[in-house]
């Protein structure tokens, strides 16, 4: 897949990466709407760790479901859905300590861009999806989805 990352600390682009695997709770999406943060230029020109060095940005988008896992209810090919910026491993033990932020490492559930690639691809997988996408509303549009996925989840954080 392509997608734009940071190649280092303050050196950014377009790349080339393996697609993603779908797993059983997962679901792999085509972004229809993103919208930069300035925590992505923060990572891209801030911060350091090998965690950032060929990681792909982007934590705010809206996708189209293009694969679903063995496990998946709520979702099906070709719904359209609001992908959170925050996205836990909801499965993980940590959850029922209430750290769901946390669960499973520090900051885990801000997984995009950090712990995975994130959204700014052309390929977005996002873990436990019947935990946490949102079907779009119909009358919602694109640009007001993308923002609710950043301001909502962060409230939350």
């Amino acid at each position: 897949m392509r997608g734009f990352g940071v190649f280092e600390k303050g050196k950014v682009g377009w790349m080339e990466k393996p697609d993603p695997v779908c797993g059983p709770d997962e679901v792999i999406c085509r972004p229809i709407a993103l919208a930069p943060c300035s925590s992505d230029v923060h990572s891209a020109y801030e911060m350091e760790g090998e965690y950032l060095k060929n990681r792909i940005l982007g934590h705010e988008s809206v996708g189209e479901i293009i694969e679903v896992g063995s496990e998946i209810k709520d979702f099906k090919v070709g719904d359209k859905v609001v992908i959170p910026c925050t996205t836990p491993t909801w499965k993980h033990p940590d959850i029922q300590d209430s750290n769901h932020q946390d669960a499973g490492g520090l900051f885990t559930a801000i997984n995009f861009s950090s712990y995975e690639d994130g959204t700014f691809a052309d390929k977005i997988k996002v873990r436990s999806a019947d935990m946490n996408l949102a079907h779009l509303p119909e009358g919602v549009s694109l640009e007001a989805a993308c923002m609710v996925t950043d301001m909502m989840t962060t409230g939350f954080y």
